[in-house]
């Protein structure tokens, strides 16, 4: 998943917590700022439940539309 929004303190938390939340894995993050520090782009590797039948773009949905790591 890519994350493209205005930097800000505990932005990078914010969005592991959502992940944690929302039960899924990272396998792996990147976090990258513009050169002034006026956005982020963080990358993300995640792995959804095993036991989850949610596909793949509902995910992306709910993710997009949650707002519980801005």
């Amino acid at each position: 998943m890519l994350v493209y929004a205005p930097d800000r303190q505990d932005l990078f938390a914010r969005i592991c917590g959502y992940f944690d939340g929302a039960s899924f894995n990272i396998l792996d993050a990147k976090v990258h700022t513009t050169r002034r520090g006026l956005r982020a782009l963080d990358t993300f590797q995640v792995m959804q439940p095993a036991r989850s039948t949610t596909h793949y773009r509902d995910l992306i949905s709910l993710v997009e539309t949650s707002s519980r790591w801005r």
